[in-house]
């Protein structure tokens, strides 16, 4: 049987990395490893998925349903999530 099917709405954490808001991206994973690179990109070791993450500058650092924490470009970021306010995240659930 075929049947069609929307997918379920989540409400994320991100930060995008700037180039210079290691500090905040390094508080953002906790106590994830989190290396600047000198080529300006940092690398993030995500536990649950048990490999390196490379975030290149302007990507955006997703903490996912489970604690994961994985890179995502903002052009992916911008034609999936819609930045909502954070007082109206909480008023959803």
């Amino acid at each position: 049987m075929i049947v069609k099917a929307r997918k379920k709405p989540v409400v994320i954490s991100a930060v995008q990395y700037t180039g210079e808001n290691f500090i905040e991206l390094q508080e953002f994973v906790e106590a994830v490893f989190c290396n600047a690179k000198p080529d300006g990109t940092v690398e993030v070791y995500e536990y649950i998925l048990g490999q390196w993450q490379v975030v290149p500058v302007g990507s955006f650092v997703i903490k996912g349903t489970k604690g994961e924490f994985y890179a995502c470009s903002p052009e992916v970021f911008e034609n999936i999530y819609d930045i909502i306010d954070e007082s109206a995240a909480d008023a959803a659930f």
